[in-house]
């Protein structure tokens, strides 16, 4: 049975950018990962393809590939942005992590039962923890 990887933009970065802190995990758990069917939230291609990310062609050009693979799967954000951006607005009323629109989206996401997911990469843990425990959705951060 193949599995399905939601994969958070932070690893994205340690995995092309060897001066990343998480460059060695993200290498590890690239290992790990490589028969995953990847799941990529359309709205962290936003934080991905910032302007110092695209600089570096080689980067540019690994993670276009990566992004062109059978294996990848993007999930747009037209019906979780509303409630991503509510949850955003609301973070000093209520107890959830404060947390990035995407990550918020992210979330939502994560929460959508119609939407398979067996794991979720993100070296921000806390951001994901709560909803990823709700339903039984590994972690892997290192």
């Amino acid at each position: 049975m193949k599995k399905y990887i939601l994969i958070d933009s932070g690893y994205w970065f340690g995995l092309y950018d060897k001066s990343d802190s998480y460059h060695v995990s993200a290498n590890a758990i690239a290992d790990l990962i490589e028969d995953y069917k990847i799941i990529v939230p359309y709205p962290s291609m936003y934080e991905i393809l910032n302007s110092k990310f695209i600089k570096d062609k080689s980067r540019l050009t690994q993670f276009e590939e990566a992004m062109k693979s059978d294996r990848v799967e993007f999930v747009f954000d037209e019906g979780y942005r509303e409630k991503a951006l509510t949850n955003t607005y609301s973070i000093h009323r209520k107890p959830i992590p404060q947390i990035s629109l995407v990550d918020s989206i992210i979330r939502e996401i994560i929460k959508d039962i119609n939407i398979k997911i067996d794991f979720v990469v993100t070296f921000n843990e806390k951001d994901f923890k709560d909803v990823c425990d709700i339903r039984n959705i590994k972690i892997i951060s290192e």
